[in-house]
C-alpha cells in the first residue's frame, strides 16, 4: 500500500490458485504489472504444489506490491479465498481465479469506474472465450455463463472495449469486485463447502437486493488452457452439482427460486430424474416382455432429443458450430456431452445428499 493509498480507495487482487497452469499465471501477471491503474496490489494464495521458483523473476521486476501465500496443507477454494483475505490491505477484493486472464491494461481501471457508477450492486468482469474453442469448453461455459462473449485471437484484440453496462446471470463468475467486509461476514456464516465459492456471490447479491453487473470494458478470457478432454468437464459439473445445497441453504430462497440460475438448474434436474424414471420402466417392460417397451423407448429418445436440441438452442450453440465445427459427428456428440453433464451434475448433487 503506497502511502497515498487508504484501505478504501485500493484493490487487493487476490488469486486462489491450485496447481495452475504455469503459462496462465505468468500471463496473468503481465497482464496486471502493466495495469494503467497502479493502486492495487497482489496476494497469491497457493493451495497446491508451490510454484514460486517458476514466476519468482516476474514478481521481482514487478512494479506492484505482491505477496506469495501458500496454505499449510489444502484447504479448497472456499476456505482458500477466507484464509487470505486477511493479507488483503484493501476493502475493495478482487478475486481473479487462475484461469481468467484479463483482456485489457484499462482492467482494473475499468472495473473501479464500474464500481463507482453502481455501488449498490456487485461489480464482475466480461468473461469471453477463444471463438475457435472446443465445442466441449464453449457448451460447458456458455451454459453457466449467458453472456459469454467470444474473442478472436487470429486478429489483434480492441484494447478499447465499450463500456456498456450489463447485468449478468445470477452466479459466481470468478473475477468479482467486492467488498472485503461483506466477504468475510458471508464467509463467518457461509458453506462448509470447500470445493466452490459461488454461493459467496449468490449470498451477497440475494440478501442485500444486488445485481451483478459488467462491461466489455472489464473483459477476461476463461479457461485459455482448459484440456480438451470430457473428463475434465464433468468433473467440473460434478463438482457444481456437490454445492447446490450450499447455494440453497445460505440464499434467501424466495429470491434465489425466482432468478434464471434456479430456473436452469431445476429443468436441469427434473430432465435427469424424468428420463430415469423413463428408462427404469423401459427397462422393466423389457425384461418381462410387456408392449410399452418400444413406445417408452421412443419417449426416452424423444425427450432427450427435444431437450438436448432445446439447450443447445438456448445457448446459441448452432451460430457457434456454422462458425467452427460443420462437423455432424460434432452434432452427436454435443448432444450427448449435454445429457453427460446434466447427468455429473445431479450425481453431484445426490454425493451431498448421500
Amino acid at each position: 500500500m503506497t502511502e497515498a493509498s487508504t484501505a478504501e480507495n485500493g484493490v487487493s487482487v487476490l488469486i486462489p490458485a491450485h496447481n495452475p497452469n504455469i503459462d496462465d499465471i505468468k500471463q496473468i501477471l503481465i497482464v496486471l504489472a502493466n495495469q494503467t491503474y497502479k493502486d492495487f496490489e497482489i496476494i497469491i494464495a497457493n493451495d497446491g504444489d508451490d510454484f514460486y521458483d517458476a514466476i519468482r523473476d516476474i514478481l521481482v521486476l514487478s512494479p506492484i506490491p505482491f505477496q506469495y501465500k501458500k496454505n499449510e496443507k489444502r484447504l479448497g477454494l472456499y476456505f482458500s479465498i477466507k484464509e487470505n483475505l486477511r493479507y488483503c490491505n484493501y476493502d475493495n477484493v478482487l478475486v481473479l481465479e487462475q484461469d481468467i486472464i484479463p483482456l485489457s491494461q484499462d482492467y482494473i481501471k475499468s472495473l473501479i469506474a464500474l464500481l463507482q457508477s453502481c455501488p449498490q450492486d456487485v461489480v464482475t468482469s466480461r468473461l469471453m472465450i477463444d471463438a475457435e474453442t472446443d465445442y466441449k469448453k464453449y457448451v460447458f461455459y456458455k451454459r453457466r455463463i449467458s453472456n459469454l462473449g467470444t474473442i478472436d485471437h487470429s486478429k489483434k484484440i480492441d484494447g478499447s472495449f465499450s463500456n456498456v453496462l450489463l447485468e449478468t446471470e445470477v452466479t459466481f463468475t470468478k473475477a468479482d469486485l467486492m467488498n472485503k467486509h461483506i466477504l468475510i461476514e458471508l464467509f463467518s456464516t457461509g458453506s462448509s463447502d470447500s470445493n466452490t465459492s459461488q454461493d459467496i456471490i449468490l449470498s451477497t447479491i440475494v440478501r442485500r437486493d444486488r445485481r451483478l453487473v459488467t462491461s466489455d470494458a472489464t473483459s477476461c478470457e476463461i479457461g485459455h488452457s482448459d484440456p480438451n478432454t470430457f473428463s475434465f468437464f464433468l468433473k467440473k459439473e460434478y463438482l457444481y452439482g456437490k454445492s447446490v445445497f450450499a447455494v440453497w441453504r445460505h440464499s434467501d430462497k424466495d429470491t434465489l427460486i425466482s432468478t434464471s440460475y434456479f430456473k436452469e438448474k431445476l429443468s436441469r434436474i427434473l430432465f435427469v430424474i424424468v428420463e430415469t424414471i423413463a428408462i427404469i420402466f423401459g427397462s422393466l417392460e423389457f425384461f418381462i416382455g410387456g408392449t410399452l417397451a418400444l413406445p417408452l423407448l421412443i419417449v426416452i429418445l424423444g425427450l432427450g432429443l427435444f431437450y438436448t436440441q432445446a439447450v443447445l438452442v438456448h445457448i446459441k450453440f448452432w451460430d457457434f458450430w456454422r462458425r467452427n465445427q460443420r462437423s455432424l459427428t460434432k452434432i452427436v456428440k454435443s448432444t450427448f456431452y449435454v445429457v453427460l453433464l446434466d447427468v455429473a451434475y445431479t450425481l453431484g448433487i445426490l454425493r451431498r445428499l448421500l
